[in-house]
């Protein structure tokens, strides 16, 4: 027998997990969008800052090596002052690393001294840094991140700035920042996760809420159909009762017809020839008391048979 209730239940509780699972995946998708969407356009603004404050003298550094080699930069050391710079507008940031590149791909500069003289063409920031094209890029990694291995490159905020003495001067190299985005990623996700609980905890109270307005519903049917139900076994019994009635008067009529006419009528008819006989013979009777006779015949058989008819001995 289908069950109404187990079947909703099933299927209602399925639907809140699908819908909870698909409103989680709509939610991440819109603040991750909008999380790097600004740390790109925060850290773009950042590194634009810090090479604001140290436009000329970089400027002028890069124009002297801008065609040199991984060779020829540890002949060309970096300007301590320039660098000293650097670090303090650091200090005041969120920037976890600086490196300068020039016009080849080589770093000249960072604040991490092993990749110093080092070539990094390869990055596509770096590409569009040098075509005048400022740039950001964002391995974006949390809990929910299924994709890939997890590396130190996770969550970092890559920006790639062009370096001009001007706005129209030529491109002298490439002003990268590094921002550690995880402060971000934790508060995001933890927002992900609160939005959860809630979404869980709405549709749980919209299933609960469903889930009693069924059960009403069931009780209410249930009840209805008892109503039914007596209704029917109400209306059967009035039919039984009526169906008996009406037999029990056609057996009084057949018995009547039967027990009382016809027995009537066949001692009028014995009673007649009997005392024909002893007044009269046979062959002098006249011919319209032997058509009585047959008629009064007749009668009886058309009585017994009305009573067959009324009452038949199957249906006893």
């Amino acid at each position: 027998m289908f069950n109404l209730m187990r079947h909703y239940a099933i299927t209602s509780f399925i639907s809140v997990l699908v819908a909870a699972v698909l409103l989680t995946a709509f939610y991440r998708h819109v603040e991750v969008q909008e999380t790097t969407d600004f740390a790109r356009k925060t850290n773009i603004a950042l590194t634009e800052a810090v090479l604001d404050s140290v436009r000329l003298d970089l400027g002028e550094y890069l124009g002297a090596a801008s065609n040199l080699g991984p060779r020829e930069i540890a002949r060309a050391p970096f300007p301590s002052t320039l660098a000293a710079t650097i670090v303090r507008l650091m200090e005041k940031t969120s920037i976890g690393e600086v490196r300068i590149y020039n016009n080849l791909g080589v770093i000249v500069f960072s604040t991490r001294d092993q990749v110093v003289g080092t070539i990094d063409p390869g990055s596509s920031g770096f590409a569009s840094a040098s075509k005048g094209q400022s740039a950001s890029d964002l391995v974006y990694r949390d809990a929910f991140s299924s994709f890939g291995r997890a590396t130190e490159g996770d969550n970092l905020v890559h920006t790639f700035v062009p370096v001009r003495l001007g706005p129209a001067g030529a491109i002298s190299g490439v002003l990268a920042t590094d921002v550690d985005l995880s402060p971000a990623v934790a508060q995001t996700e933890r927002e992900v996760f609160t939005v959860i609980g809630g979404i869980l905890l709405i549709l749980m109270l919209l299933y609960s809420a469903q889930l009693l307005v069924v059960m009403r519903a069931k009780k209410v049917i249930e009840a209805q159909q008892d109503t039914i139900r007596e209704r029917t076994e109400t209306l059967e019994a009035m039919s039984l009762q009526l169906l008996t009635g009406e037999e029990a008067q056609k057996l009084n009529l057949a018995v009547s017809l039967h027990e009382g006419l016809a027995q009537t009528l066949t001692a009028v008819k014995v009673g007649i020839e009997q005392g024909l006989e002893r007044t009269l013979p046979e062959t002098s009777r006249d011919k319209s008391l032997n058509t009585a006779i047959s008629a009064l015949q007749g009668a009886i058989e058309e009585v017994q048979e009305m009573a067959a008819e009324l009452r038949p001995s199957s249906l006893d």
